[in-house]
C-alpha cells in the first residue's frame, strides 16, 4: 500500500483534534429568540480537498490556495445560513391567523419588502475546524415587522368606569404557562368576555418595530429580568386561552386600566408573556 504523503497525515490529525469544535458549531439550531427579538441561524461548510491535501475549487476542481478555499467555504456557509433564516422566518407566527409564509403568499407588499429585509441580515464569520468555515446570521424582529402591511393606529384602550384606586405599573407580566399560548409577533390580550383589551391596534408602531410588541420568557425570574418592564411591573396570571392568546381576569384587567401611566406602558410595548417551551 502506498504511504500517504506527510501533508495529508497532518491534515487528518488536525481535523481530528479540531473535530469537537466543528461538531459543537454544527449542532447550533436555527431559532427565533422571543426574548431578544432576533432570529439566529448557523451555516457550516468544508473546504474541498483532494487526496494529497491540496485544496481545490468547488466549481471546476482546479487547485486553489487555502485562503481561496476558506473563502469559498465561508460563502457556502453564508448561503446555508440564509436558507435556514428564510425557513425560520417563513414559519414565524405573525398573529392568530397568519405566519409570515401566509403573508408572503397573500401580500405583494411583503414579497417586495422581503428582499430588502434579507439585506439587513448581519453575518458573523468564524472558523469551525481545520477545513471548515461557519457563518452565523442574525436578523432583528423589527426588520421582519417592517415588511408587514400593518398599520399602528394607536387606538384608545377600551374605557372602564369600574377601576379601583389608581396604582401605577411600569410593565405587565402575564404568566400563561400550562395554557395553549403560542409565540407570535402580535398576540392579543383578552378579557373573560372575549373583548380585546390590548392588541397591535393600541401600541406605538415605532416602539413595536424597535423592540417588538412584547417578549416571551419561560420562568418568572427570566421575565422579571427583562429590562423593558421597568422597576414596577404588574404580575398577572392568565385564566384561560383564546385562540392561542391569554385571557385575564376582570380583577387584573381593572388593575391595568386604573392608571393612565400603566396604559402608557402598555402602549410602549412593556409586556412579557411567560409560556411553556414549544
Amino acid at each position: 500500500m502506498k504511504t500517504p504523503p506527510f501533508r495529508l497525515i497532518v491534515y487528518f490529525l488536525s481535523a481530528i483534534l479540531l473535530s469537537g469544535l466543528e461538531s459543537s458549531a454544527g449542532v447550533e439550531e436555527p431559532r427565533a429568540d422571543w426574548n431578544k427579538n432576533t432570529v439566529t441561524t448557523l451555516g457550516t461548510a468544508s473546504m474541498r480537498v483532494e487526496y494529497g491535501g491540496t485544496p481545490v475549487s468547488l466549481y471546476d476542481g482546479g487547485p486553489i490556495s487555502i485562503t481561496e478555499a476558506r473563502r469559498a467555504a465561508y460563502e457556502t456557509a453564508k448561503d446555508i445560513a440564509m436558507e435556514k433564516m428564510v425557513s425560520v422566518i417563513k414559519n414565524m407566527r405573525i398573529d392568530q391567523d397568519n405566519t409570515l409564509g401566509n403573508m408572503l403568499e397573500q401580500e405583494s407588499f411583503t414579497r417586495q419588502k422581503l428582499a430588502s429585509v434579507l439585506n439587513k441580515i448581519k453575518y458573523e464569520e468564524f472558523s469551525s475546524g481545520f477545513d471548515s468555515s461557519s457563518c452565523r446570521a442574525k436578523l432583528a424582529f423589527g426588520d421582519i415587522i417592517s415588511s408587514l402591511p400593518f398599520s399602528f393606529p394607536e387606538n384608545e384602550f377600551p374605557q372602564r368606569l369600574d377601576v379601583p384606586i389608581e396604582t401605577e405599573y411600569t410593565g405587565l407580566i402575564i404568566d400563561a404557562r400550562a395554557l395553549a399560548i403560542k409565540s407570535m409577533l402580535f398576540p392579543v390580550i383578552y378579557n373573560k368576555n372575549g373583548l380585546e383589551i390590548i392588541s397591535r391596534r393600541n401600541i406605538n408602531g415605532v416602539m413595536a418595530v424597535k423592540y417588538g410588541m412584547l417578549s416571551y420568557a419561560f420562568d418568572e425570574k427570566e421575565a422579571r429580568q427583562n429590562k423593558r418592564l421597568g422597576k414596577r411591573p404588574l404580575y398577572t396570571a392568565a385564566i384561560e386561552e383564546n385562540r392561542n392568546c391569554p385571557v385575564l381576569s376582570e380583577k387584573d384587567v381593572r388593575r391595568i386600566f386604573n392608571s393612565p401611566k400603566t396604559l402608557k406602558a402598555m402602549r410602549e410595548c412593556r409586556i412579557v408573556f411567560i409560556i411553556d417551551r414549544e
